[in-house]
Order: structure tokens, then sequence, then C-alpha cells
């Protein structure tokens, strides 16, 4: 299959690139500047959300497409210009991917856009109320989702992957971006506590490969791993990888999404905002839908971690995949009724 995959640089992009190229895919790796999408593995190729005539031109032969762009997360951005932009943006790579007649178009989102609700677990009918959140972040990317899915038909079938909060060994370039890289250096000081899920990126890519053959069009699927907090989190890597401690652990006191904005405008661009994401997460995600119909399965946190420590070191050794056996978190919604509304996708 030949794929174009945008946000191909990005922690996402590269994360599942390797499961793509290890199936025998011919992976079109799509960035803004080609030299940074470079590799053996795939071929570079320029394409830019803000250029119709470039994207048509990459997804000429195509047949599928995997958007692996998310909306902005600047913190001081105006909510409805961060959503009216990443649906403009998506709008035309799904207008492009018409003009060229590809057959599948795969947005990979995130699992905030099905809320967190505190009493049970989210499952893939649950939906995120628009301005709900009090995210800009999370508003825009549920705005994309729905364009995605309200785009299929019989000549271009969509679906939706909504992982939970990444984790994994395959960020090669890392950065203050990322969540255990701001816990193993011991930021933020102060730590407010939350809940949430956490997936192994590798878990996600082998999600990607069962969605482009056998995932139903029109359809979203959430990719959970494991409950875990940012306690817990630190309190494994001060104890087995030399993580200092937060100086103060807070227990959750304000209301995830008030606290999440709180903190952006007074730590943006610092290593602490990596932290931030994780308060829109659910804490628990019934993947019984993605288990059965794309065989989702999870690997152990604390390999997991691990190994991600590791890469983030630079002595990363990959390690043959064990999967957990499907644990609470992936049991059927004990409520058995959706956060907001059913899903009309």
């Amino acid at each position: 299959m030949r794929i174009l995959l945008l946000g191909a640089t990005g922690y996402l992009g590269a994360a599942i690139t390797p499961s793509l190229t290890a199936a025998g895919h011919h992976v079109l790796a799509a960035a803004r500047s080609p030299r940074a999408a470079s590799s053996h593995l795939v071929e570079p190729t320029a394409a830019d959300l803000d250029d119709p005539h470039s994207l048509a031109s990459a997804m000429v032969g195509c047949d599928a497409v995997i958007l692996a762009v998310g909306a902005s997360t600047d913190p001081l951005a105006d909510h409805a210009t961060v959503t009216r932009q990443a649906v403009a943006r998506v709008r035309r790579a799904l207008a492009a991917a018409r003009h060229t007649r590809v057959r599948r178009f795969l947005w990979m989102g995130c699992a905030c856009t099905a809320g967190a609700p505190t009493d049970r677990a989210v499952t893939a009918l649950d939906e995120l109320l628009p301005g709900a959140s009090g995210s800009a972040f999370a508003d825009a990317t549920w705005a994309i989702e729905a364009e995605v899915l309200a785009a299929n038909d019989p000549h271009l079938f969509t679906t939706a992957l909504l992982p939970s909060a990444l984790i994994g060994p395959t960020d090669h370039r890392p950065t203050d971006r990322s969540p255990i890289a701001a816990l193993l250096a011991g930021l933020p000081r102060v730590l407010v506590d939350t809940a949430f899920n956490t997936v192994d990126v590798r878990d996600v890519g082998r999600s990607v490969m069962a969605t482009l053959a056998q995932g139903r069009p029109g359809q979203r699927y959430l990719l959970g791993g494991r409950r875990t907090s940012l306690a817990e989190l630190a309190a494994y890597l001060h104890e087995h990888h030399g993580a200092p401690m937060p100086t103060f652990i807070a227990p959750p006191f304000v209301p995830a999404h008030k606290l999440a904005n709180a903190l952006d405008r007074l730590g943006a661009g610092r290593p602490g905002a990596a932290l931030l994401p994780l308060y829109l997460m659910p804490a628990d995600i019934d993947r019984t839908k993605a288990r059965v119909e794309l065989g989702h399965v999870s690997r152990k946190l604390e390999a997991s971690l691990d190994e991600t420590v590791a890469s983030l070191r630079g002595r990363h050794t990959p390690t043959p995949d064990h999967p957990d056996d499907l644990g609470p978190d992936s049991a059927p919604n004990p409520a058995g009724t959706p956060q907001t509304r059913k899903c009309a996708h």
C-alpha cells in the first residue's frame, strides 16, 4: 500500500512509521521541508496543510492518507481562531484526498475528545461537548475529528484513532515537550497530581496497521493502555531511574481543565508544560471495541517507561513485545451509557 503520512516528523508520525515500513508499505513522509523527513526507510515529500496544491501533488497514486498533525497547543491562542484554522487545514487535506481518489483517510487524534468522566471508563460512544474542556487544543481536536468522520462516504473511507497519553522509545529527538523527560529532570518542582491513561506508541503503531486493513469506515477507536498518575510516574522514575522527586505533590484541587489552563499560562515553554495535556486525558478507557475489531493490546507500563528512559538517555535497545493481559481498564463499560451523547458518525 502506498501511504502518505502527514506529520511524519512529529512524535506520533515518527513513532508509527516503523510499523508501516516493517509491513512493507511504501511510506511517503510528508513535511514542509522534505529534508526534515528524510530517511532510508521512507520517501520524503513536500506537503503543507496550508497549500492545497502541494497536498494534491503528494497524494497522487496513494491508497491511504494518515493525518498525524494536531491542533495548535499555544496556550494563549484564541479558541475560535485555533479551531477555525484546524478545521480549514483538515478540509484541505480531505478535499485533496477526494480529488486524487484516495480510498482511506486515517486521523490520528486524541482520547481527550471522549471527555474524562470520573465515575467510569470512557467508551468510543462518549464525546466531548465543545467548550466543556476549557481547552483550545481539545476543542480544535474534537472539531478535526468531527470533520474527518463526517466526510466518510463510499468513495472515501475515513476513520479516527484516538490514543491516550503517549510514551515509548521511538522519539529520537527528545525535547522538553516529553512528559517523561520533564519528570526525569525533576520538573515541575511542585506537582499537582492527576490520573490519566497512557499507551505505548508501538502499540498504537500496530493498531494503525490493523485499521488500514480492517478498520470500519466512519468509526472512532479509543486506543488505551494503563491507568496511572503523575505521582505514580514520579515515584517510579525516582526509584528505578534516579529522577529527582518533586518538592511537593498536591492532590487535584480544581477541575482539570482549569488547572491545565492556569498552569499553561504560567509555564508555557517550560519543561513542566509538557505535563499539561495529561490533565485533559481520561483515566480509564474501555478499549473493548479496539481490542475486538483491531486486536489492540497494550504492553506493560513499567517496560514502556524503562525503554522510554533508556531512549531519552541514548542507550535504548529494543526488546520483544510483551503485551499485557487485558485488565480492568479494558472491561466493558459498567455504566453502559455514554458521557454526553451517542456519536452520530
